[in-house]
């Protein structure tokens, strides 16, 4: 206006104000939540730091799978073909005996075949559904339940359990502890081009050893409860589901 003077608004052209909310064109750092009826701030670094949590738990729960499910796929290849090399020659006589013990004791590689099996194709199914949508992988995966974590917690005690049992169940009649012992080597000659008891050995070692390492990899869950548990606390403080 000329003069410099501004003219005073009539009441009816003044904009309308409600307690709690900022005036028009102010700024503000914080985000509104309604507690008990009245607005509630919150520093905008609160919602960064969901933002972030979120972004670690997703990050931590693919990575999780994708290795458990590679190191099921490898042991699983491992126990197969050694299972394989069992059926295949177990029949074959030479020099009035078989390849392998009188009584062999098949349940500690049948037990991690099986458990390695189940894992893959979990694993499969879950980094599948991330393809198609990190949410529906995340309720198939992880749900915020109890029975969840119960679930996963049994996923990490099983693949500990499965370690032990076929470390133990190497008792020289088993085809882990029967390649490794000198009766095999003693035999080989015997069984040239039919078995290599070497190898298998080896696989055994190889398969306890991604056992171990799987078992480890299931631990990785446990630090996610951990995010998962601070992020919940703090949706819980700011009311966010």
């Amino acid at each position: 206006m000329p003069g410099g003077h501004d003219i005073p608004l009539h009441p009816r052209e003044m904009p309308s104000y409600s307690p709690g909310m900022p005036f028009p064109g102010s700024h503000t750092e914080s985000e509104p939540f309604i507690q008990g009826g009245h607005h509630v701030h919150y520093p905008s670094k609160v919602y960064e730091e969901n933002a972030s949590l979120k972004a670690t738990i997703r990050i931590l729960r693919f990575a999780a799978r994708l290795a458990t499910t590679v190191i099921a796929a490898l042991t699983a290849e491992q126990e197969a073909r050694t299972i394989y090399n069992f059926v295949k020659t177990r029949d074959i006589i030479r020099d009035g005996r078989g390849p392998w013990s009188a009584s062999t004791s098949l349940w500690p590689a049948i037990l991690l075949l099986a458990v390695s099996i189940i894992t893959f194709i979990t694993g499969i199914f879950i980094i599948g559904a991330y393809a198609f949508s990190v949410k529906r992988a995340n309720a198939i995966s992880n749900a915020h339940s109890w029975f969840s974590y119960a679930v996963e917690a049994a996923h990490v005690i099983t693949w500990i359990v499965v370690a032990i049992l076929y470390r133990v169940g190497k008792t020289g009649n088993d085809l882990w502890g029967w390649a490794c012992s000198p009766l095999a080597e003693q035999i080989q000659p015997n069984f040239e081009g039919v078995v290599n008891f070497t190898k298998v050995c080896k696989r055994g070692g190889r398969s306890w050893s991604l056992a171990l390492a799987s078992a480890g990899t299931q631990l990785l869950g446990f630090v996610i409860f951990i995010y998962m548990f601070r992020r919940w606390r703090l949706q819980k403080r700011i009311g966010k589901p």
